[in-house]
C-alpha cells in the first residue's frame, strides 16, 4: 500500500516559531484534528465523485467539512475541561467561534449533554447557519470537481446517486 501522509503548509514559520506561538501552535493542531477526522472520514466513506452526482457531491462536502469543525470543537472542549485551554480561546477568536459558543451554551446549561449529543446536533446546525462556511466549502468543492472533470477520459465522471433535499 501507498504511503499516506498528511501534509500541512507552515509558512515560513520554522518549527521553533510554530511551538512558541500560541496562535499558529493551535491553528496547527486543530489543523492536525481536522485532518484525522478527514481520514477517518474517507476511509469510511470514500470519494464522493465516482458515485454522486455533482449536486449530491456538494451536499455530502458541506456535511462533511461540518462534521471535522464540529469534531474539532468537541476536542478542545475536552482538553479545555482538562486545564488545556488554549485551543478553546482560540477558536472563540475565530470565525469558528459562533459554533464553540453553541457548544459550550449546551453543556454549560447541561452538562449531561455531552453524552446525549445535543451539543453536537446543535453544533453540526450551526455550521450550516454561516453563508460565509458554506461558500468556502463549495467553492473549495467546485475547484475539486473541476479538476475531476480535466483529469478525466470521460464526459461525465461523476456518479448517478443522489441526495434527498433536507432542510436544517
Amino acid at each position: 500500500a501507498p504511503d499516506k501522509n498528511i501534509v500541512h503548509e507552515r509558512g515560513d514559520l520554522s518549527e521553533f516559531a510554530l511551538a512558541r506561538s500560541y496562535y499558529f501552535s493551535s491553528i496547527l493542531v486543530i489543523s492536525l484534528f481536522s485532518a484525522l477526522r478527514d481520514v477517518w472520514q474517507e476511509k469510511r466513506n470514500g470519494a464522493f465523485d465516482e458515485d454522486y452526482t455533482p449536486e449530491a457531491i456538494l451536499t455530502l462536502e458541506r456535511v462533511r467539512a461540518a462534521d471535522l469543525d464540529v469534531i474539532a470543537i468537541m476536542i478542545a472542549w475536552e482538553l479545555r475541561c482538562e486545564g488545556y485551554n488554549n485551543l478553546w480561546r482560540h477558536i472563540l477568536g475565530s470565525e469558528d467561534g459562533d459554533l464553540a459558543m453553541r457548544f459550550s451554551g449546551y453543556l454549560e446549561r447541561e452538562p449531561s449533554m455531552t453524552f446525549t449529543h445535543k451539543a453536537l446536533s446543535a453544533t453540526f446546525t450551526q455550521w450550516f447557519r454561516s453563508e460565509e462556511r458554506i461558500d468556502a466549502c463549495d467553492h473549495e468543492t467546485l475547484n475539486y470537481m473541476d479538476e475531476v472533470l480535466a483529469t478525466s477520459d470521460v464526459q461525465n465522471p461523476f456518479g448517478t446517486f443522489y441526495m434527498m433535499r433536507i432542510t436544517l
